[in-house]
């Protein structure tokens, strides 16, 4: 019996708690007060599987849980820095490009290259201090769609609107008025004015 106590301690401490949340004296207490005083040496040495089998089970669980948690943080790290990568085909360097510009970023897209070179090219000072520069316009505004029609859809039920209220039809010319302004490049400032929202 002493032998069996002594293997069943040194059994006890290899198979403790993994977080050593459970002393490996209780977990020997437990399952010596668990057994009959005459214990037959049969039903010792299946008890002594069976934990060693749920101890095993669990140190599994536990190993499991860790790789998944690894190879989880392993892919959660390949698609960030997936995300991150530049494509080469689109982005250029300012070594690649051979260009001064004022853009604290060290890749550009070819947008960002075609802005700053128009903005280089247009803007200039008024004899009054002002800056103007011209607006920049995408080369390629065959994707509209059918906002065309959509437009005119929008044009046919504001004058709509506008038969009715004739006050919201005098805002919208003055609104009109700024914005062409916007069209020729020269902006004024002129007074303020409200839209009301229906």
């Amino acid at each position: 019996m002493v032998e069996y106590i002594s293997a069943v301690m040194s059994l006890v401490q290899q198979l403790a708690d993994i977080n050593h949340n459970v002393d490996d004296k209780e977990v020997a207490m437990m399952i010596l007060d668990g057994l009959p005083s005459e214990v037959d040496p049969l039903i010792m040495g299946i008890e002594a599987i069976a934990h060693t089998t749920i101890s095993t089970e669990m140190i599994k669980s536990r190993l499991l849980q860790d790789d998944y948690q690894r190879r989880n943080l392993e892919n959660t790290s390949k698609k960030f820095w997936k995300i991150e990568e530049l494509p080469d085909s689109e982005y250029y360097s300012k070594e690649e490009l051979s260009c001064e510009n004022h853009f604290d970023s060290e890749y550009y897209s070819k947008e960002e290259l075609s802005c700053e070179n128009h903005f280089e090219t247009t803007f200039k000072r008024e004899q009054d201090g002002r800056f103007t520069v011209s607006l920049p316009l995408k080369e390629n505004h065959a994707n509209l769609g059918e906002s065309l029609g959509i437009a005119e859809k929008r044009l046919i039920s504001m004058e709509k609107k506008f038969v009715r209220d004739s006050s919201l039809q005098g805002e919208y010319r003055r609104f009109m008025e700024i914005a062409t302004g916007f069209t020729t490049n020269r902006v004024e400032i002129r007074s303020e004015f409200t839209i009301k929202t229906l």
